[in-house]
């Protein structure tokens, strides 16, 4: 399990930059293949192709298909959840923080 965390203050200026401080090999082939296919500044995946960063604005979220990334996740205080859950729970935390300017 991957535990992500988000910048709170990227994510006031409309960016999306999710990572985790967790020890996990790289696999920059993968990494890169898969940014091919998503809206983002950067993004890096494991071996096993779990989601360890990204970088995105908040707009291009909803391009991001998360049947990309492989394995469960902690964030957010839910732990065991898909990366479609993460997505949700991001989507819902960039409107609030939307909301709040």
């Amino acid at each position: 399990m991957i535990n992500l965390r988000i910048d709170e203050e990227a994510l006031e200026h409309g960016i999306i930059s999710l990572y985790t401080d967790d020890d996990v090999e790289i696999d920059e082939e993968l990494s890169n293949q898969i940014l091919l296919e998503v809206p983002c500044y950067d993004l890096t995946v494991s071996k096993q192709g779990e989601l360890i960063e990204l970088e995105c604005d908040i707009e291009d979220l909803k391009k991001i298909n998360p049947s990309l990334f492989k394995g469960l996740y902690s964030f957010n205080g839910n732990v065991n959840i898909p990366f479609e859950k993460v997505l949700e729970e991001i989507k819902t935390k960039s409107n609030l923080s939307l909301q709040l300017k």
